[in-house]
């Protein structure tokens, strides 16, 4: 945009083009050219879903985590130990892979769909 020199003022000031022409139809805002506010909604709420899903699941983690740590300060042999670890491995590849299956049919629950091949 060009620089216009105000003499009353003695400053520059940034000089506003207008369009050449308005018409009314131009101006229009009709609820028909607005973004569709429901798919916004379901996506919204899906996110709130996710988040708050990822939350539970992580404090319920975090509690089995802390828990395991303890339960290897009670282990008095090696036995003991390994089981412990064998025990926690496997429910930790549980919870996840349960809590993947939940995370990839989400977005199905809100009526978002699938892209890709079959």
């Amino acid at each position: 945009m060009p620089l216009l020199y105000n003499e009353d003022i003695g400053a520059s000031v940034m000089a506003v083009k207008k369009p050449a022409t308005t018409s009314s139809s131009a101006l229009d805002l009709s609820m028909s050219s607005l973004p569709q506010l429901d798919w916004s909604k379901q996506f919204v709420e899906c996110a709130v879903k996710c988040y708050a899903s990822l939350l539970s699941f992580s404090a319920k983690r975090l509690r089995a985590d802390a828990e395991f740590v303890q339960g290897l300060a009670d282990c008095h042999d090696a036995s003991d130990l390994f089981k412990r670890q064998s025990e926690f491995v496997q429910t930790s590849w549980t919870d996840y892979s349960g809590e993947f299956s939940k995370a990839l049919e989400l977005p199905s629950a809100f009526g978002i769909a699938k892209t890709g091949a079959d």
